[in-house]
């Protein structure tokens, strides 16, 4: 992957050695210019939400009375913190909980 522009406004990347090169833009609020990227951003939200109640049924059969989590940074940590007891007895990793950068 070439980086052809690293900006706060706009970044943006070609992929070379397949078929046809492939140009990637990543661009803040572009929902609000595109309305391919506006529903693609609306169906990502929507299968976002249904792997998080997936989640949240699979943990709360784990641990009763659990609260359910949305998956955002602020409530992760308690989230993280209630089922981590659970872990080791489910032969489960952090590293499959808990994302690294």
């Amino acid at each position: 992957m070439i980086s052809e522009l690293e900006r706060a406004e706009e970044s943006r990347y070609r992929i070379e050695g397949t078929d046809r090169t492939i140009n990637i833009v990543f661009r803040p609020r572009a929902d609000g210019e595109s309305i391919a990227v506006a529903l693609a951003s609306m169906v990502c939200k929507y299968i976002r939400e249904v792997c998080m109640m997936q989640f949240n049924d699979y943990w709360a059969r784990q641990v009763p009375d659990l609260v359910p989590t949305a998956g955002y940074p602020l409530d992760a940590k308690r989230f993280y913190d209630q089922i981590q007891h659970r872990l080791a007895d489910l032969n489960i990793t952090d590293d499959q909980v808990w994302r690294k950068k």
